[in-house]
């Protein structure tokens, strides 16, 4: 039976592989090799960048390269990259401290 990547590289599907392990490249270490090569975008697991990959995808110039964001890309969207991984740290909170606004006890 052919997994589901399988068969979506075979009817030509995009393909955003999604890292569960906060990487913002393939992870040779976790990744399926049926993705090897196959023209997929990886990205962390994140809703910023998976909904920024639906909504910019960009056809590679090579059906049998993988690609992925450049480092501008990623800042632009708020991420803090550390080598290969890629993490939006949350929003403050404006409730915090002594910036309650008057009716917030």
């Amino acid at each position: 039976m052919k997994s589901e990547a399988e068969v979506a590289i075979e009817n030509g599907c995009r393909v955003i592989a999604v890292n569960l392990d906060k990487y913002r490249r393939i992870n040779y270490a976790t990744c399926p090799s049926v993705l090897n090569d196959v023209g997929a975008i990886f990205v962390p697991f994140s809703p910023q960048i998976v909904a920024y990959a639906i909504e910019n995808w960009k056809t590679p110039s090579s059906r049998e390269k993988n690609w992925e964001y450049n480092d501008d890309q990623y800042q632009a969207l708020g991420y803090v990259l550390n080598g290969d991984t890629a993490i939006r740290p949350p929003k403050p909170n404006p409730f915090l401290g002594s910036n309650r606004p008057p009716w917030a006890k």
